[in-house]
């Protein structure tokens, strides 16, 4: 794999904005905005002024943060994949990034949330699908919108993917920096798929607030050791900032592939109570 691969959330878009609207219950015109957000498919919503500024404050972290202090110069050695959405297609522009030559990929379009994607949140989902909210709130992992996709199953397609991608441009062509700009949920998926995450273990860090993916909330991880420079044959360390919102540095987190022995997967196992089955 690349040396460096760095995840971006899109900026602040439309549907995130209506939708906070909805939520928060602020004073507006929401039944004007509310026929324009039902009108217009998910795929073309704008950034409204403020994901264009979180998109450039991202940037100049990549920048800064990643190309000068790794030294990574060499152009014909980076590769810049966007999903085609209309809100990462103007944030991969808003990151300006010196001499990117920006390449569409169809993996990194947002997860689908079929007949969901134009509601404005959980009272609508539960008064037109209650069975299926239920089921969200049962397995978040695993559930699947009307129509949609599953985290589940955006990890072992499309962020899978992608890592084919990426590997092959490394042994063939020796691409050692990667920059995505692409979804949250995507990045959730992506969380699942290459930290190797037990559905507890991703539960866990979905409802951890200091865990949440912000607008323009950047991933990044390496084969590098942040302290020595040793080189690993994968991806072994993470960190997950967001310069909009003044973080600079991030924690790195080491990745590793568990492996157990028999007795922890039976502990494992242990963990979920067995149904009663006696009466």
């Amino acid at each position: 794999m690349p040396n460096h691969l760095i995840r971006v959330r899109h900026g602040t878009s439309e549907g995130n904005f209506v939708r906070e609207q909805f939520k928060s219950g602020k004073d507006g015109d929401l039944e004007f905005m509310l026929n324009q957000f039902r009108e217009r498919p998910g795929s073309d919503w704008r950034l409204v002024p403020e994901g264009v500024e979180q998109a450039k404050a991202a940037g100049e972290w990549i920048v800064r943060e990643v190309m000068e202090k790794y030294e990574l110069p060499d152009l014909d050695l980076h590769r810049y994949l966007y999903s085609p959405h209309i809100r990462t297609t103007e944030t991969a522009g808003h990151l300006d990034l010196p001499g990117a030559q920006w390449r569409k990929n169809n993996m990194l379009t947002e997860r689908s949330w079929g007949q969901l994607e134009n509601l404005t949140g959980d009272q609508e989902h539960e008064e037109l699908y209650p069975e299926n909210y239920r089921w969200m709130l049962q397995d978040p992992l695993h559930w699947t919108p009307p129509g949609g996709e599953s985290i589940v199953q955006v990890a072992n397609v499309k962020v899978q993917g992608v890592l084919d991608t990426l590997h092959r441009d490394h042994d063939e062509k020796g691409v050692d920096f990667a920059v995505l700009s692409t979804h949250g949920e995507w990045m959730w998926a992506d969380l699942f798929r290459l930290h190797y995450m037990f559905s507890a273990d991703w539960l866990t860090a979905k409802k951890d607030p200091s865990q949440k993916i912000h607008n323009c909330q950047v991933f990044h991880s390496t084969r590098l050791d942040p302290a020595t420079g040793e080189q690993e044959p994968y991806f072994r360390w993470f960190r997950s900032v967001n310069p909009y919102r003044g973080e600079v540095e991030g924690r790195w987190r080491k990745i590793s592939r568990p492996l157990l022995t028999n007795a922890q997967m039976i502990a494992m196992a242990q963990r979920v109570p067995r149904l009663d089955t006696h009466q």
